[in-house]
C-alpha cells in the first residue's frame, strides 16, 4: 500500500470525515424527498385544475339547458282542450281596434242642406206630457228651502233627457223647473226670448199641492 492510499484511509477513518460524508447523504435525502413532494403537489394542482375545470363545465351547462327550457316553455302557450301554439302567432292573432272609425268621426263632414224650415215641428203633446210626468213625482215631497232647489235641478235634468229621447231634428232644447211654498202670496213667472215665432215655441206644465207648487218648462229653438 502506498503512503497516499494510507493517508486517504486514514482521513476517512477519522471521525470529522466520517461526519461530513453523514451529512451530505442526510441533504441527499432530503433533496430526494422535496423533490418527490414537488412533483406530488403539482399532480394535485394539476389533478384539481382538471376536476374544477370540468365541474365549471359541467354547471354551465345544466344552466344553459335550464335558459333553453324556460325560453321554450315561455315561447309555447298551452289552452287547456286545445293544441300548443306559439307566443308569436298567438299574438300576431289579435286584431288592433280600428282607429279609423274615430278618425272618421271626427273629420265627418256635412254639406250645407239649404233647408229654413223643420220637416216635423216641436211636438208640444209629447212634451208636455214628459213635463207632467216627472211633475207628479212630487206627490209625495214636502216643502223645504234647503232641500226644494236640489229636486228642481234633478227634475230639470230628468225632462230634459226625456224630451232628448224623442229625436226632435233641428231642435236645441232648454229645461227649467221652478219649486216655490205657498204662503197666501201672489206669484208671476214670465220670460222673454228672441227667437222665430214662426218655428220656435215653448210648453209648460204646472203642479199644485197644498204647501208648495211646481213649474216644468221647455223651450224648443230651432236650429237651422
Amino acid at each position: 500500500m502506498t503512503d497516499h492510499a494510507k493517508l486517504v484511509k486514514m482521513n476517512e477513518s477519522s471521525p470529522q470525515v466520517r461526519r461530513q460524508s453523514q451529512a451530505r447523504r442526510y441533504s441527499r435525502t432530503l433533496s430526494d424527498e422535496s423533490g418527490q413532494g414537488r412533483n406530488e403537489n403539482l399532480r394535485r394542482v394539476s389533478v384539481d385544475s382538471s376536476q374544477s375545470r370540468q365541474r365549471r363545465l359541467s354547471v354551465e351547462s345544466v344552466k344553459s339547458e335550464r335558459k333553453y327550457s324556460q325560453d321554450g316553455a315561455s315561447r309555447n302557450i298551452s289552452v287547456p282542450g286545445a293544441r300548443r301554439i306559439s307566443g308569436a302567432s298567438y299574438f300576431s292573432s289579435w286584431k288592433k281596434p280600428a282607429e279609423t272609425t274615430v278618425k272618421d268621426d271626427k273629420k265627418r263632414c256635412f254639406e250645407n242642406t239649404y233647408r229654413m224650415e223643420p220637416k216635423i215641428r216641436f211636438p208640444e203633446g209629447k212634451v208636455r206630457a214628459v213635463i207632467k210626468e216627472a211633475l207628479e213625482t212630487l206627490a209625495s215631497h214636502t216643502y223645504s228651502a234647503n232641500h226644494s232647489p236640489f229636486v228642481a235641478k234633478l227634475l230639470s235634468a230628468r225632462v230634459l233627457e226625456n224630451v232628448k229621447q224623442l229625436n226632435i231634428e233641428r231642435y236645441k232644447v232648454v229645461c227649467l223647473v221652478t219649486i216655490g211654498s205657498k204662503e197666501r202670496q201672489g206669484l208671476r213667472i214670465a220670460s222673454r226670448c228672441l227667437w222665430n215665432d214662426q218655428f220656435d215655441t215653448y210648453v209648460t206644465a204646472c203642479f199644485e199641492e197644498e204647501h208648495f207648487f211646481a213649474v216644468g218648462t221647455v223651450y224648443g229653438v230651432y236650429y237651422e
